[in-house]
């Protein structure tokens, strides 16, 4: 490559780059700014780009390469995709890595934006928490499709078809240690609302089948009018509607077990304001306890998946898979413990599904 008076190597141009990449010319230049920023690239007036000199040692400019991770999450849950770059941020540092966090901005086609970036700024790997994807933006799956060319790692809302490596919570499990706990408590026409039908959380989907499950279990037919799928396309906040249908059936719900924390929150006061006692006529159910959530009242169950640890599992899979060369293509199961915050009896935080079901066997 050129060199400038400094014995410094020239950049590719931008359009060497783009056609190298498979970007556009903003996220080049995107990634171009951002190597700037971090002293690695250095810019002569009418000259172009120049990459500075790395370690002398073998060894140590070796380790200077493969010496960043990206991190892409949505926008949506927030607390929860922060909590995640913590864990994953804890390990980097402690392993001697670099972590480049983006946003998708809740958007499949930001998420891919965003993981083209990452790559042309020098990420050896990347951790996605996937956005959410929409009706038929599930055919146009790039995950599913395309070859990065980094290992990558996927966690939380991932589909099984989205393939590589991936980090989940055990939601299904999760959706029956709920239920068995309302059941528990006397509650025989538990609703549950989640998203519209085109939305596919595969979270949400799996606390369905736990729910199923439980219900089928205990001997309780699953009524199909207590399942109820929000439609306002806003992730779950507007349950006017919901309520004003269940409220109008001969037999309402006793129990709600809500999509997460913040809408048990949403659901708890809209019910007050139909005069509907909490917890006293129905309990409310959430999931994830969100710091929201955790000094309201009147308290409710919900779970504690541990999203740090989620992170941290994620950063080590990947910093082992990129260091040996070897990122195999499995699904690691994280627990999800269920937390009682009610003044009801507390449960054992790793209560075990199957016991609840033995003790409960005979007295149906």
């Amino acid at each position: 490559m050129p060199q400038s008076d400094r014995g410094l190597e020239r950049m590719p141009t931008l359009n060497e780059l783009q056609e190298q990449y498979g970007v556009s010319r903003p996220t080049i230049s995107k990634a171009l700014a951002s190597l700037a920023a971090e002293g690695v690239l250095v810019k002569e007036q009418g000259r172009g780009m120049f990459a500075l000199p790395g370690p002398a040692d073998p060894e140590q400019a070796s380790a200077s390469q493969r010496a960043i991770i990206g991190y892409i999450a949505p926008l949506y849950g927030a607390e929860l995709s922060q909590d995640v770059f913590s864990g994953i941020d804890r390990v980097a540092q402690r392993r001697g890595w670099r972590v480049l966090m983006a946003s998708s901005g809740d958007s499949m086609e930001h998420e891919r934006a965003a993981a083209g970036e990452m790559i042309a700024a020098g990420a050896q790997g990347m951790i996605i928490y996937p956005a959410l994807r929409h009706g038929s933006l599930q055919e146009k799956e790039y995950l599913r499709t395309e070859d990065l060319g980094v290992p990558l790692v996927l966690v939380d809302t991932c589909t099984r078809d989205q393939g590589h490596t991936q980090i989940i919570f055990d939601n299904r499990r999760a959706g029956a240690q709920i239920t068995n706990w309302l059941l528990e408590q006397g509650r025989r026409r538990i609703g549950l609302a989640f998203y519209q039908e085109d939305m596919h959380h595969p979270g949400l989907d799996a606390r369905y089948q736990g729910y199923l499950g439980a219900l089928r279990e205990f001997g309780l037919p699953v009524d199909s009018q207590l399942v109820h799928r929000d439609q306002s396309n806003n992730f779950g906040f507007d349950l006017g509607p919901i309520l004003d249908e269940w409220f109008s059936l001969p037999e309402p719900p006793d129990a709600i077990i809500a999509m997460d924390d913040m809408a048990a929150l949403s659901m708890t006061d809209q019910l007050a304001a139909r005069g509907v006692r909490v917890p006293d006529d129905v309990l409310v159910a959430g999931f994830d306890n969100r710091v929201a959530a955790r000094r309201f009242q009147p308290a409710f169950v919900t779970t504690a998946p541990d999203f740090e640890n989620l992170g941290e599992t994620a950063c080590e899979t990947l910093l082992d898979g990129i260091e040996s060369g070897d990122l195999p293509q499995q699904v690691y199961v994280l627990p999800v413990p269920l937390l009682v915050r009610t003044g009801a009896s507390p449960v054992d935080a790793d209560a075990d599904v199957e016991a609840i079901f033995a003790r409960r066997r005979g007295v149906k």
